[in-house]
């Protein structure tokens, strides 16, 4: 039986942000902060170790507006801006990424979730035999998991992450992946600024998409089939809401599925990846003044001692 591939895809801007908020300040050999750095290197190297990946990719946000900022101008205009420290540090990580032999991709008016999602889908179209695992720190990428995608969900420290198949998400949701951006949009999602619709929370949204499947599926029951709402709690109340609601949930429904088609140049061949060894990845180590990372790196066959104490 042929081996089957892993392609590692992570969300880099998230686990910088994950890395930044739980380790103490660092600085590297010039004085310059690296904390964000530092735990990044950290979480990619036991990942790296983990699943041992046959490609790896890495994407970014550019700091340009989103299509979604265009259609919802407050579109995550609650979340603070990124420190000045945080912000010098993203360069080192590009630096550190190209050290290891991972390629980075960021695509102006769109986010890293949408490259991810895209490179996820064309890898699964142009390799049947390849598995994809996505590293993040938040749970837009969970409605990519099906049999051959799954996260990993770094939340709580990258020793602690868990990894996502379609049962987990049903298991802490209640509801499948193909659900979650209908959810966020009937529901609401704090977190990038998405208000939902008013009367409809967590329970009711997970309520109607058990029903009627999808968004789709809650309008066309309304122009259809409206006795079936009878069978809802408050069901009368509740399809009243969403029919006067129905052009701001569209909305939100757009904002919240990831765009699987962007424009950019992606191959997997170009993502092949065999870094772990070599001296590229202990130079670039060394360069920042992690030297102990990068002796147990080399010193360690296994690499079990380069876990994150604190990330």
């Amino acid at each position: 039986m042929t081996k089957r591939k892993t392609f590692l895809i992570i969300d880099a801007n998230s686990v910088v942000h994950r890395a930044y908020h739980a380790l103490p300040n660092l600085s590297d050999q010039t004085g310059s902060p690296a904390q964000a750095v530092y735990g990044f290197a950290l979480a990619f190297i036991h990942i790296a170790k983990t699943l041992n990946p046959d490609y790896v990719a890495a994407c970014f946000d550019t700091k340009k507006p989103t299509f979604r900022h265009k259609q919802f101008h407050e579109y995550k205009i609650q979340r603070p801006a990124t420190p000045p420290d945080l912000i010098e540090q993203f360069p080192k990580v590009i630096d550190l990424l190209s050290g290891f032999g991972v390629p980075v991709f960021m695509q102006e008016g769109y986010e890293a979730d949408d490259l991810i999602a895209t490179i996820a889908i064309k890898t699964k179209a142009l390799d049947q035999n390849c598995d994809i695992y996505i590293l993040t720190g938040d749970y837009d990428t969970l409605q990519l998991v099906d049999d051959r995608v799954r996260v990993y969900l770094v939340t709580r420290g990258v020793k602690n992450a868990v990894i996502y198949s379609a049962s987990e998400v049903y298991k802490k949701f209640g509801i499948g992946p193909n659900q979650i951006a209908d959810f966020k949009a009937l529901a609401g999602d704090p977190s990038d600024n998405i208000p939902g619709a008013v009367g409809i929370g967590k329970n009711t949204a997970i309520q109607l998409l058990k029903r009627f499947g999808s968004i789709k599926g809650v309008y066309d029951a309304i122009e259809k089939t409206p006795q079936d709402f009878l069978s809802l709690r408050n069901g009368l109340a509740v399809r009243r809401i969403l029919a006067n609601n129905k052009e701001q949930i569209l909305l939100f429904e757009n904002l919240t599925k990831l765009n699987t088609d962007v424009p950019f140049d992606f191959e997997p061949d170009n993502c092949k990846f065999n870094h772990l060894q070599g001296n590229e990845p202990i130079e670039i180590l060394q360069k920042f003044g992690f030297v102990s990372l990068a002796k147990r790196l080399v010193n360690t066959a296994d690499c079990s001692a380069i876990t994150p104490s604190l990330f």
